[in-house]
């Protein structure tokens, strides 16, 4: 096994699978004693540069030699390589993620083993930013393109949610605001890291960390802060709503100094009312957070499609047109949409990146 530095200038305009917590990243490759002063793994994936690291993993651009096409390679942390649990854990996000055509997740086109025993997902590289990014630049949405995003965002989860997947760890930064070849710009879901199929029944095969919290603490419902292997799709729709919720206003629903009292908030306290923070938002979309931020799961929305369809019926309700935006926005996007006639019902898109 040999360590090798790779370029540590993370770009905000590639694809980051997880938040970014170390600037200097490496990863560690077996060394291919074929081509010298080279990084190729599985005979096929020239490793070009490393764009991003998180907790339970690194990411690196690569050249695919078969298909000519840059791709992003997920590695487990080499700290992790050895955990049975970590290993479980990362198969399980290939799984999840693997299983999902919408092309509002990110797409899933290899898994691996390196030749030092890692085991590695290659994805397709998505170039932009994550919503997370884009609301630390410039700041809330207009709340029409905050419902355009997660209208796009349900449709992902949506799937995940009928084959019995929830993500479990929604949020800002794992929506990506993808550039798509044709100039297009799309929402896709990343990071099936703590996934969980509630359709499996793996006895004997149960994460150590199951019976604890896992998640975003801001962005995780009340039972999933009891215990994360007491949840459904309703924990994801939680989720949805609070990212709404942030996408419109800039600020989440629950703040606290610590994750203590933001536990306690959130178990006890109703969020203020979206309106108080957006005025301009129409009472639908407010009735809309609101029932994703039930403390009760019967309360809410049974799964990501209810959201989403209940975004669509206030776009179709709604009295004014959709305009285009601000050529400023995210990366100078420039985001639109136009509520159909047609008997479809809505029609939607988003412009295009310069």
């Amino acid at each position: 096994m040999k360590v090798q530095p790779f370029p540590t200038t993370l770009s905000a305009t590639t694809y980051t699978a997880d938040d970014i917590d170390d600037e200097d990243a490496t990863i560690v490759l077996a060394r291919s004693g074929a081509v010298p002063r080279m990084h190729i793994i599985a005979g096929r994936y020239h490793i070009l540069q490393t764009i991003g690291a998180g907790g339970m993993g690194r990411v690196v651009e690569a050249n695919d030699l078969e298909t000519g096409r840059k791709v992003a390679i997920k590695f487990m942390q080499p700290s992790s390589v050895a955990s049975p649990d970590a290993r479980r854990r990362f198969a399980r996000e290939a799984r999840a993620a693997a299983r999902l055509k919408s092309d509002h997740v990110a797409r899933v086109l290899d898994v691996g083993t390196a030749e030092d025993g890692a085991p590695f997902i290659v994805m397709e590289l998505l170039v932009g930013e994550d919503l997370a990014t884009r609301l630390e630049r410039r700041g809330p949405l207009p709340w029409r393109v905050a419902v355009e995003c997660m209208m796009q965002a349900c449709e992902g989860i949506a799937e995940a949610h009928a084959r019995g997947i929830v993500h479990r760890d929604i949020k800002p930064r794992n929506l990506f605001l993808s550039k798509e070849p044709d100039g297009a710009a799309h929402v896709k879901i990343v990071d099936f890291g703590i996934a969980k199929d509630i359709l499996r029944r793996d006895h004997g095969q149960t994460l150590t960390r199951g019976a604890i919290a896992l998640g975003s603490p801001h962005y995780m419902a009340p039972e999933q802060m009891a215990s994360s292997r007491d949840v459904d799709q309703r924990t994801d729709v939680w989720a949805i709503g609070v990212c709404l919720y942030e996408l419109c206003s800039g600020q989440r629903p629950f703040r606290a100094s610590n994750v203590q009292k933001l536990f306690g908030k959130v178990l006890t306290r109703a969020p203020k009312r979206l309106r108080a923070v957006v005025p301009d938002a129409p009472a639908g979309l407010e009735s809309i957070v609101a029932r994703c931020l039930e403390k009760e799961p019967s309360a809410r929305y049974a799964d990501a499609a209810a959201v989403r369809d209940a975004l669509e019926r206030l776009v179709r309700r709604s009295q004014s047109p959709w305009r285009v935006l601000s050529p400023h926005m995210a990366l100078g996007m420039a985001l639109s949409a136009v509520l159909g006639a047609a008997a479809a019902g809505l029609g939607t898109w988003i412009a295009s990146l310069p």
